[in-house]
């Protein structure tokens, strides 16, 4: 009995000790919630909440976040997590893609210990968050206010004609924290950021809301006595210059809104468009709103408050706003109709760009020196070596043996850059708006040496991805960690390409802000179809290939070291100086477009970026551009590669333009807005070639006079129409008597053209879409006008 006994407790102290560790374990739960009151638009970012409560022993390790992005896009992303006993943590992040029909059973995994030692952790609660998703044409407006009844008539305010339009008022969430990262307000098309808002941000949170604008979001601002955060936030590039409270008469909303019964006065403040922005409306000298370019977005702001009574309660208020907005370009007119997105465009071209490695080649003329040589020795030198040693049995074996030997030595040198090490191909597109901080995109491609991972660098500012695998019907393969995983630090992010094959390509790519690194100065003068003045290389590196980026033309102006000056003057071709649009079309297999005389035919980097910054553009005025191979994208690799790297500088600037005389403003220079006149329903869509589907029905189409002609017009000469196809009954809104004449000939009705132009330069016509043809033209209209000198 006692033999048995002790056997006994020997088994089950044996079974306690194995079952020990599996008590032991964490127990975790998750409580997931995301998007911007849980929606979010398909294809976009968004903010994440995750609650992880813990009732087991303490958890340190990695929570994966696999979210499968768009097509061939895709990362894995890895965030440190301590979770004690009993305890709850709560995440904070922002996923960079997502959409409905690649979100898997389980986007979030648990490793202990991090991903790396492959200790996968089970976990109850939820696999993913539950999120409404929106197709990508809906609108998405978020309403920036301390109090939802100020700006909830504006609900159903918008830009163009989406498919749905979705109001939201985050704030109003107890709960809700702004996004830390612009990709958590990436759903958002518009921003209405009520007075006061912004100073309760923190920095990071003011700098994700930055980015977002910069990414090419609208944000609307309302008057408010102090506004210096915002003045702070985007370096003093605010639409309007305020000089101090006013009334604003009733009578300076009817000239948008006749229709309206408005107040006698509403408070506001005296403003002027701040120089190169561009008036939305103005009455008695004063702008009531205006808008200027920030990146590839907007910032919109109006002299008087979003919410304040009794604007707010006015029921043709919500006309009003979208009336303004809808003189508010959206879309990079010059951009490339056959991309969903700019960034889907510029992530096609910049991955067919850096993913061209150079073949290896041995010049001509060493082949032919081998080829001889080996002739000569297997020949003659062999027989006459063997023959002397009667061993010419032997032949049979050294010549096939040398021939393998002189072919492998061949192989070698050929590719000797790539047995000895990596090859790192980058390429960077940065738009410089005078602000100091260039800030755009970059690709990089890596040639690999020998199978395993790829470990990519970026310091903090930069972010992150790679490009997926593939799957040519549902994007890509869904399973990110397998592929790339991303792990961010103090010092910024580190990415890891898993399992790369021998002689394979991967490649990353992400944004950009080169912080306080100077602009280049554009200090320029049109006159009498000769542009002169000064360029300055106000950055830190060498600028080749600088020119003048006017129409789809490029006019060279030379090389620029960091800091110098050179003055130019040139004949403009066409004697206009003209916006920057595409610099060429896409050509088959989805290479990058060709610029008309910009890069270098041998590398095709540099053009393909000047393609790709032509999706960025707004289509409203010239360019500098300039090219750097300076490594000004601090992408490090491990195994140290061979690095090259090409960089585009894209300066948009305003010149100065002087007429004197008769002049035409250049068809190209109109800035252009189309919206339904009753119907906002009625959906149109932009196509190639100035071509537009529309649904039949009424539309109003605005052109507008860029300042610089309006500025040095002293009258307006004659206004001409010429109809486009599958459009009839053209009406011009005579501005005088704020009614609309039937155009006939081309020709307004009546009247002198000067009753045709409004004080901020807008043509605006009325045309019906006939049923009888799916793609209509716009019309194209001819402003003539006289010289104030």
């Amino acid at each position: 009995m006692g033999k048995r006994a002790i056997g006994l407790a020997a088994v089950t102290g044996a079974l306690l000790l194995w079952a020990a560790p599996a008590m032991a374990a964490p127990a975790l739960e998750v409580k997931a919630t995301g998007g911007l009151e849980g929606k979010a638009k398909e294809g976009a970012g968004f903010p994440l909440i995750l609650e992880i409560h813990n009732s087991g022993d303490p958890f340190s390790g990695d929570l994966i976040l696999d979210f499968p992005g768009g097509y061939e896009t895709g990362t894995a992303e890895a965030v440190p997590v301590e979770v004690g006993s009993g305890e709850t943590a709560v995440i904070r992040t922002e996923i960079d893609q997502a959409d409905s029909y690649s979100l898997q059973e389980q986007e979030f995994r648990f490793f202990e210990g991090g991903w790396e030692r492959g200790n996968e952790l089970p976990y109850k609660g939820d696999h993913y968050p539950k999120l409404n998703f929106y197709f990508e044409d809906a609108q998405f407006l978020v309403a920036l206010t301390k109090s939802s009844d100020r700006l909830s008539a504006l609900k159903d305010v918008g830009i163009g004609s989406p498919s749905e339009k979705v109001f939201l008022l985050p704030l109003g969430d107890p709960g809700f924290t702004p996004p830390g990262e612009k990709t958590g307000w990436d759903s958002a098309d518009i921003i209405l950021l009520d007075e006061s808002v912004l100073a309760g941000f923190t920095s990071g949170e003011q700098k994700a809301l930055a980015g977002w604008v910069e990414e090419g979001g609208v944000l609307v601002i309302g008057a408010t006595d102090d506004l210096s955060v915002e003045k702070e936030l985007f370096s003093d590039r605010l639409p309007l210059d305020v000089s101090g409270r006013r009334d604003i008469p009733g009578d300076a909303f009817s000239g948008l809104v006749p229709e309206a019964v408005w107040p006698d006065s509403v408070p506001g403040f005296a403003a002027k468009a701040a120089p190169g922005a561009r008036s939305l409306a103005g009455s008695d000298g004063q702008d009531l709103a205006a808008w200027l370019s920030f990146g590839s977005g907007k910032i919109v702001q109006t002299a008087f408050s979003l919410g304040d009574r009794p604007l707010s309660g006015t029921a043709g208020y919500p006309v009003l706003m979208d009336r303004l907005l809808a003189n508010v370009p959206v879309s990079a007119s010059g951009g490339n109709w056959m991309y969903a997105s700019p960034d889907a465009g510029f992530f096609d071209i910049g991955k067919s760009v850096t993913e061209r490695f150079e073949t290896f080649e041995i010049p001509f003329p060493v082949v032919l020196g081998i080829m001889v040589l080996y002739i000569v020795l297997i020949g003659p030198v062999l027989y006459l070596i063997l023959k002397k040693r009667d061993r010419r049995e032997h032949a049979w074996w050294i010549i096939p043996v040398t021939s393998v030997a002189v072919s492998a030595a061949l192989f070698a040198y050929g590719a000797k850059d790539r047995l000895f090490s990596p090859q790192l191909r980058q390429a960077a597109l940065l738009i410089d708006e005078g602000t100091g901080s260039p800030s755009g995109k970059y690709v990089g491609s890596v040639l690999t040496n020998k199978g395993g991972d790829v470990v990519v660098h970026v310091p903090d500012g930069l972010s992150l991805t790679a490009s997926g695998t593939p799957d040519p019907f549902f994007g890509t393969s869904g399973d990110s960690l397998r592929h790339a995983v991303s792990k961010q630090s103090a010092d910024g992010t580190r990415l890891v390409l898993r399992d790369l094959p021998f002689w394979s390509v991967g490649t990353v790519y992400g944004d950009v802000r080169l912080e306080q690194k100077g602009s280049v100065g554009a200090d320029l003068v049109t006159e009498n179809g000769v542009l002169t003045g000064t360029i300055t290389n106000g950055l830190g590196f060498r600028l080749k290939d600088v020119s003048v980026w006017s129409g789809a033309e490029f006019i060279p102006v030379g090389d620029l070291e960091a800091g110098e000056s050179m003055e130019v003057k040139m004949k403009l071709p066409g004697g206009q100086l003209l916006p920057a649009i595409s610099a060429g079309s896409a050509q088959s297999g989805g290479m990058a477009g060709t610029a008309k005389g910009y890069g270098e035919s041998s590398d095709p980097r540099a053009t393909g970026m000047a393609e790709a910054a032509s999706l960025y553009l707004d289509g409203a005025r010239p360019a500098i551009i300039g090219r750097t191979d300076s490594s000004v994208i601090p992408l490090e690799m491990s195994g140290k590669p061979k690095r090259t790297s090409v960089s585009i500088i894209v300066r948009p600037f305003e010149p100065d333009v002087r007429l004197s005389g008769n002049f035409t403003v250049p068809e190209a220079m109109l800035s252009t807005t189309l919206y339904p006149e009753e119907d906002p329903g009625l959906y149109y869509e932009e196509g190639p070639e100035r071509e537009m589907y529309m649904e039949p029905g009424s539309y109003i189409f605005e052109s507008r006079v860029p300042e610089a002609f309006r500025s040095a017009a002293g009258t307006w000469k004659a206004v001409s129409v010429e109809g486009g196809r599958g459009i009839g009954d053209i009406e011009i809104l005579n501005v005088r008597t704020n009614s609309f004449e039937p155009v006939a000939g081309g020709k307004p009705g009546s009247g002198e053209a000067e009753n045709f132009v409004s004080d901020d330069g807008t043509i605006t016509l009325k045309f019906r879409k006939l049923p009888d043809a799916d793609m209509a033209e716009l019309p194209k209209i001819k402003v003539e006008g006289v010289a104030a000198r």
